[in-house]
């Protein structure tokens, strides 16, 4: 059981890390814009702050979505793959 909750979390980071960097090739402009007009020397420390509490929100999350696809008994090698397929289809899309 052990197993299956990690192969469910591991889905989940990548599902995150696909879509954030999917966001940044579609946005690039934007979050540069971003990153010069708001982040100064007084923010790093809120910002820091605020990316500590989505880190620890997100696990809280990541585990309580980990255990409702254990409790349905979906394998996870289908939403790796889901995954995968979707992130190159929307990759097509944005090119």
């Amino acid at each position: 059981m052990e197993k299956q909750r990690n192969a469910y979390q591991s889905w989940l980071t990548l599902t995150l890390y696909l879509l954030l960097s999917a966001l940044r090739i579609m946005n690039r402009s934007l979050v540069k814009e971003m990153v010069d007009t708001w982040i100064t020397p007084y923010s790093i420390p809120l910002v820091a702050l605020v990316i500590t509490l989505l880190i620890r929100w997100s696990v809280k999350l990541g585990n309580w979505i980990a255990s409702g696809l254990q409790k349905r008994h979906i394998p996870a090698w289908i939403l790796f793959s889901v995954t995968v397929i979707v992130y190159f289809w929307w990759g097509d899309q944005i090119s």
